[in-house]
């Protein structure tokens, strides 16, 4: 394995998918707040806790894969912001 190719693709992950990951993140935060209005903590550990292991695991193939996250375009950011949604929001 190229670590350096790996180091840059974890630099890319930074600046192009935590943003997507962040905003995926607050939109869920908003959604467990509404559907559990008195106790919203606990669907938000919950629901993270049980996601989080197959969230890693897709993201972690992503940034090992040769797609250059530089050059992802608008749509397929896009199309990834709704597969962390999916695995956050079940949606």
């Amino acid at each position: 394995m190229d670590l350096e190719k790996l180091e840059n693709q974890i630099k890319e992950y930074e600046k192009v998918l935590l943003p997507l990951i962040k905003d995926c993140f607050i939109e869920a935060i908003e959604k467990f707040k509404k559907d559990n209005p008195d106790n919203p903590q606990a669907t938000i550990t919950s629901r993270f806790a049980m996601l989080n292991s197959n969230l890693s695991i897709k993201l972690a193939l992503l940034i090992n894969s040769d797609i250059d996250l530089t050059e992802l375009s608008d749509e397929e950011k896009e199309q990834i912001s709704k597969l962390i949604k999916k695995d956050l929001l079940g949606v």
